[in-house]
């Protein structure tokens, strides 16, 4: 078998209210851009179907954009194929890394930053060992500390 890697784009339908696009759209000029109109926002599901062929995979991804990814009342997708991101299935050890050329860690723009006195947390509030504070020195999984 071998894997095979699809973007979902899901956006709005035409005709249909998109307030986080006009939301973006009445904010362009606070930022000096007066050129753009129209914008809509969406979003894009990537991932990877282990398939014996490109055309049976595309059929998987068809089928959870249907079903899953969008509502079909409301909304359109498209599924394309990412580009050099097809391969043989590999079960050698370390297949869970990140693919070559790909930093592992979090997502771009999402920089890990130092809080005020505490260890460097992520844009959520997790620390580096992953639990997520509420801020006062609880962990949310557990609640507040009590002193």
């Amino acid at each position: 078998m071998a894997s095979y890697r699809f973007a979902v784009s899901v956006m709005p339908k035409p005709g249909i209210l998109d307030p986080q696009g006009r939301a973006v759209e009445q904010s362009l000029p606070h930022l000096g851009v007066d050129t753009v109109h129209g914008v809509r926002v969406g979003r894009r599901v990537e991932l990877t179907v282990e398939a014996g062929s490109e055309p049976e995979a595309r059929v998987v991804v068809e089928r959870l954009a249907a079903e899953l990814f969008a509502n079909p009342l409301i909304e359109r997708w498209s599924v394309e194929p990412v580009a050099g991101a097809s391969s043989a299935r590999s079960d050698a050890p370390g297949g869970d890394a990140a693919p070559e050329g790909v930093a592992a860690g979090p997502a771009p723009g999402v920089p890990a930053r130092e809080t005020p006195g505490g260890p460097e947390r992520d844009a959520v509030g997790r620390d580096p060992g992953g639990s997520a504070t509420d801020g006062r020195g609880g962990n949310l999984a557990r609640g507040p500390v009590r002193r």
